[in-house]
């Protein structure tokens, strides 16, 4: 069995070891954390990068959006504007059609006049030219 001594020698090599091995794990450490935090920092950047793209692209869809309801409004007065100049339109073909009609009404009315007078006429012609017949044939019956 070794001696004491040796026993001793040997642990106070392995507590050299253990602080030297801790001295490197503390050192370690310390880089791990010099490298977390920059790559936290990286990290942060990012999701700053991240977010002022996204209030760039929220502002830039918030525009869009905002001309599009302009251009609707303007779309929407534009046809607004024209259905009310095809109703000022279709109330002067309605007022035209009204004076077509009524046009019609009187022309149709006049014919009915004017035929009404001329078949008159036609009676009167022919009741005359019957009277002259009955004259001609009274007069050539009682004469001979």
């Amino acid at each position: 069995m070794p001696a004491v001594e040796e026993r001793l020698a040997r642990v106070e090599v392995h507590v050299d070891e253990q602080a030297t091995s801790m001295t490197e794990v503390k050192v370690a450490i310390v880089e791990l954390r010099a490298e977390m935090r920059g790559l936290r920092d990286d990290v942060d950047s990012k999701i700053d990068g991240l977010r002022s793209e996204i209030r760039a692209l929220r502002s830039d869809v918030d525009m869009k959006f905002e001309s599009m309801r302009t251009e609707m409004v303007t779309l929407r007065s534009d046809f607004d504007m024209k259905f009310e100049g095809m109703r000022g339109e279709m109330n002067h073909v309605r007022s035209d059609m009204d004076a077509f009609r009524r046009e019609i009404r009187d022309t149709i009315r006049h014919l009915d006049d004017k035929f009404d007078r001329r078949f008159m006429w036609l009676v009167g012609i022919q009741v005359a030219g019957l009277v002259g017949v009955i004259g001609a044939v009274a007069s050539a019956y009682y004469r001979g």
